[in-house]
């Protein structure tokens, strides 16, 4: 009877640390968004300014217009790089923005995606590759802003914040922007007081 036990146990435990969407070495979503400043539809937000416009290429755009946008996109890249254009939206929380990819990062057809995370001023960016050369400019529409400065950061493997270099963010009521982030690899990356 013993033995029937610790079988059904260690099965249990294998079964549970082998599922996909558990990971003993990486920081669940619930860890890693409360990192993140929250995003929702009840915040505030003003039109971006002139400059977070023109830094998004977006000069002509309403930004504070609601509409049924996706909540992920993605694009085959090659060999000679690219540009990911995106407008998300999700739960009345908008999200726009570029991510340029260098040449000879990828194979020819592979597909590279950016995903809003649900609740936070975040992106996923997929798939997991390390290293890498590209640069993200990002707006987060919907933003609970601190009262004091933010930064642009990354979730590392054991659930701590990873530092990113980029040229500068700028904030208005509601709503924040990063500057050509340099990214050393795809993963979570956003928003933090």
């Amino acid at each position: 009877m013993k033995k029937l036990l610790i079988l059904a146990v260690v099965a249990a435990l294998s079964f549970w640390g082998c599922s996909e969407s558990t990971s003993l070495t990486e920081p669940t979503d619930a860890q890693s968004n409360q990192s993140f400043l929250k995003v929702n539809s009840n915040v505030e937000v003003s039109e971006l300014s002139a400059e977070a416009k023109s830094v998004l290429g977006v000069e002509d755009v309403n930004t504070l217009s609601k509409s049924w946008l996706q909540s992920s996109t993605g694009k085959l890249i090659g060999e000679d790089g690219g540009n990911i254009g995106f407008f998300l939206g999700y739960n009345g929380a908008l999200t726009l923005g570029n991510l340029d990819i260098a040449a000879n990062q990828f194979e020819v057809g592979t597909p590279v995606a950016v995903a809003m995370v649900p609740g936070a001023a975040a992106v996923d960016i997929t798939p997991d590759k390390n290293p890498i050369d590209a640069q993200l400019t990002v707006c987060f529409l919907g933003v609970d802003l601190p009262e004091s400065g933010v930064d642009f950061v990354y979730i590392q493997a054991d659930g701590s914040l990873g530092t990113v270099v980029y040229d500068r963010i700028l904030v208005g009521d509601g709503w924040a922007v990063v500057v050509k982030a340099q990214l050393g690899h795809f993963s979570r990356f956003g928003f933090t007081k």
